[in-house]
């Protein structure tokens, strides 16, 4: 099960409505472990994560730090009508570059070369 959010007096997971008496934090934090766990030791090819403006981090959908946005290139305007930005992130050592989308999310993919 993915993580757990509210949504008038309900909790759902990407999976639908679940029961309510889930201790929805615990929950989290557990899902949000498991998923750095993952990551750190798999170093998997694509990656989607959350920027953090003030800390210039990327992190986990809770705000768990991953890993640091070390590039992040001008805006630009999509097709869709949504904004974008080019970004290189390192999380544990591992390079990775993707696009930040409308300040909100990003999706990242391994570096090929690791330099």
């Amino acid at each position: 099960m993915g993580y757990i959010f509210p949504f008038e007096r309900k909790n759902f997971t990407p999976d639908g409505l679940i029961d309510s008496m889930i201790d929805i934090e615990a929950h989290n934090q557990e899902v949000s472990k498991k998923e750095i766990e993952f990551i750190l030791k798999e170093k998997p090819y694509k990656i989607f994560c959350y920027p953090d403006r003030k800390t210039n981090a990327v992190t986990t959908w809770i705000g768990e730090p991953l890993g640091l946005i070390v590039y992040q290139g001008s805006p630009y305007k999509s097709n869709f009508g949504d904004t974008r930005e080019a970004v290189n992130v390192i999380i544990d050592g591992t390079r990775y570059h993707g696009t930040l989308y409308d300040g909100m999310y990003i999706r990242l993919a391994k570096n090929k070369n690791p330099k």
